[in-house]
């Protein structure tokens, strides 16, 4: 049985969504799909654009994909730079 302290405390240390600015990604920058050779391009904080149109980066993971509804951390599929979104995250928020 969960302890309802233990309960509380996994839901008030959700994960912070991804954001492009706190992790030094500037607008306009090119990230990559690791999956192809597709990339988008940062429009704000948290959008990307993907074949014209801004969308957020878990959509464009998800369409790029071709896996429907289904939603996906998109962090792992993706690099800045040469460097894995999931691991620039992991620094920003600092997450093991």
């Amino acid at each position: 049985m969960i302890q309802h302290s233990t309960f509380s405390k996994k839901l008030s240390s959700r994960r912070p969504n991804l954001n492009f600015k706190e992790m030094g990604i500037e607008i306009g920058a090119t990230l990559q799909f690791t999956q192809s050779d597709a990339t988008v391009t940062v429009a704000s904080e948290r959008k990307v654009i993907l074949n014209g149109e801004e969308t957020s980066l878990t959509n464009a993971t998800r369409t790029l994909l071709n896996n429907g509804t289904y939603n996906v951390a998109p962090a792992p599929y993706w690099t800045h730079n040469g460097r894995n979104l999931r691991e620039l995250y992991n620094e920003t928020y600092e997450m093991p």
